[in-house]
C-alpha cells in the first residue's frame, strides 16, 4: 500500500510544513517536493485525476473510485461473506443506496467550506434534502441497524466512513449534527462501529511494507479539516502563516 497526498493535505504542507500538519504521521521523513513528485507519478501511472483511493493491479490496469474499488475487492475475495448480495433484488437496493449517497459528500463539503453565514440556511436545506433521499433507500425500522438487511453490505462500507468523520467535523465547525438530525444514520453508525473490523480500521497499524498511521481520533479529524472550514484562506502573522477564514462558526 502506498499513501498519496490529497489536495487538502497539500494545502497545509505548502503553508505550514509537513511536521506541523501531518496529522496521522503518514509522511514522516519526506519533503514536500518529494511528495509532489510522487503525486505526479501517481497521476501518470495510476489515476490521471489524482483522486484516491485507486487499486493498481499486477496487469498494469487500475481500478478507480472508492465504491468501484470496494466492489472489485469484494468480487475477487475468497471470503465466504460478501459485501455485495448475490440476490439481484438485494443487490439493486445496495446499489441504489450507494448512488443516492454520492450526492451527500458534496453537500457536506459545501456547508463546511461556506464562508458566508447568510448562505448557511440554503446549504443546510440542500444537505437535509440529499440525506433524506439517501435515507428513504434504507430498511425502515431495521433491528440490525445496517443499511440493507441484517449484516454489513457495501452500502455501509460506502457511507460509514463519511458519516463518521464528517459527523464529527461538521458538528464541530458548523454545529450541524447529522446523527441527531437523522436518527436512522445514527443507527447505521452504531451497527458499523460495533464491528471489530471497524475498531481495527481506526487503530494504529504498521509493518515493513506499510507505514504506520495514527488513530483517527476526533481531535485529529477536526485538525485535518480545519483547512476546509476556512476554505484555504491564509494570512501571514509574526508567528507564521495562519488560517484566516471562517473557521468554527455555528449555524
Amino acid at each position: 500500500m502506498e499513501y498519496v497526498v490529497t489536495t487538502n493535505q497539500f494545502g497545509f504542507f505548502d503553508n505550514v510544513g509537513i511536521d506541523k500538519s501531518d496529522f496521522f504521521q503518514m509522511f514522516e521523513g519526506r519533503t514536500v517536493p518529494e511528495l509532489k513528485e510522487h503525486k505526479e507519478n501517481y497521476k501518470l501511472k495510476v489515476n490521471p485525476s489524482g483522486e484516491v483511493p485507486s487499486l493498481a493491479l499486477p496487469s498494469g490496469d487500475a481500478i478507480v473510485e472508492s465504491e468501484i474499488v470496494c466492489e472489485y475487492i469484494d468480487a475477487v475475495s475468497d471470503k465466504p461473506n460478501r459485501l455485495m448480495p448475490e440476490d439481484p433484488l438485494a443487490k439493486s437496493r445496495v446499489q441504489l443506496c450507494m448512488k443516492r449517497f454520492n450526492a451527500v459528500p458534496g453537500a457536506i463539503v459545501g456547508l463546511l467550506k461556506n464562508q458566508d453565514a447568510e448562505s448557511d440556511a440554503a446549504l443546510v436545506q440542500k444537505l437535509d434534502t440529499v440525506l433524506n433521499k439517501f435515507i428513504v433507500t434504507l430498511d425502515e425500522g431495521s433491528t440490525s441497524g445496517f443499511c440493507i438487511g441484517s449484516s454489513c453490505t457495501l452500502a455501509d462500507v460506502h457511507c460509514a466512513p463519511f458519516l463518521y468523520r464528517f459527523g464529527i467535523v461538521l458538528n464541530h465547525y458548523r454545529g450541524y449534527d447529522m446523527l441527531v438530525r437523522q436518527p436512522r444514520l445514527g443507527q447505521v453508525m452504531a451497527a458499523v462501529e460495533a464491528m471489530p473490523e471497524w475498531v481495527q480500521s481506526l487503530g494504529s497499524s504498521g509493518s515493513k511494507d506499510s507505514p504506520k498511521y495514527e488513530t483517527a481520533t476526533p481531535e485529529r479529524l477536526i485538525a485535518m479539516y480545519e483547512l476546509y472550514a476556512n476554505n484555504n484562506a491564509w494570512i501571514d502573522t509574526p508567528s507564521g502563516r495562519q488560517l484566516a477564514g471562517r473557521g468554527r462558526s455555528a449555524l
